[in-house]
């Protein structure tokens, strides 16, 4: 593994982690494509990096969500979002424990040409419906079994939790916000599954080094965006980018 690749992962790891066009279907098409062989503890890092990111960037809803959970204050604004995250989290861990040692097998080309064309249709009909609810139980318990299928390379997580809870008429900004709020317990229990699984490897720290930088920086850069392509109602073009990128792997690799 070379530091330019390390620095090319780590850019696309930040930019298409929370687009909605899948990090983990497009490192997967680019190692297979250029035959980049990417270490358990590097991928990690990655990984870390960009919730890092998240962390930063939703420090002050999570340090309300924490007071409200304190303080056994489920009426207020934040307060009623923890059940919701509570439902919405459970169809990923279930899905996410049953899935995980098959992970591997589902990186192929036509099953990522697939997931992306799928991910990338919800995405685009996501415009069909405007709305202005708020997140309940069952409009929760339907953007986690979203966020359970993005467990597949291709689905992207961003693009249907988002695109579900749009499509329940939840409304843009608090549709972001659920959506990557909602990502955090799932990105660490997938973490901690993987970094228990990876042995270290004091050789690629220049290697990891090079990608956190990278990946978080770009990352940061690429939720803000996410948000102002949400906001000023463009959010359902990025469809059309993964579609094309489906229907590519599927007739032309």
């Amino acid at each position: 593994m070379y530091l330019a690749e390390s620095l090319l992962l780590g850019f696309i790891q930040g930019l298409t982690e929370w687009l909605p066009i899948s990090s983990s279907g497009h490192l997967a098409v680019v190692e297979t494509i250029f035959g980049v062989e990417e270490p358990l503890l590097f991928n990690v890092a990655l990984h870390t990096a960009t919730l890092i990111v998240l962390i930063v960037y939703f420090r002050r809803d999570l340090v309300q969500l924490a007071l409200a959970a304190i303080s056994l204050d489920f009426s207020s604004k934040q307060g009623k979002l923890i059940p919701s995250l509570v439902a919405g989290t459970i169809p990923t861990a279930i899905v996410g424990l049953i899935l995980y040692e098959h992970y591997t097998t589902l990186f192929n080309f036509e099953l990522l040409g697939f997931s992306f064309s799928a991910s990338g249709m919800l995405v685009l009909a996501s415009k069909i419906r405007e709305g202005y609810n708020p997140v309940s139980t069952k409009t929760a318990l339907l953007i986690g079994l979203a966020q359970a299928l993005s467990i597949a390379p291709g689905f992207s997580r961003s693009g249907l939790t988002i695109s579900i809870a749009l499509l329940a008429g939840v409304e843009r900004d608090e549709a972001f916000r659920f959506s990557f709020l909602l990502s955090i317990p799932a990105v660490l229990g997938a973490l901690t599954i993987t970094l228990m699984k990876s042995a270290f490897d004091s050789t690629i720290l220049p290697h990891i080094l090079l990608g956190v930088v990278s990946a978080a920086l770009v990352g940061y850069l690429s939720l803000a965006t996410l948000r102002k392509l949400l906001m000023r109602g463009f959010f359902h073009w990025l469809g059309i980018y993964t579609i094309a990128l489906g229907l590519t792997l599927l007739f032309v690799f």
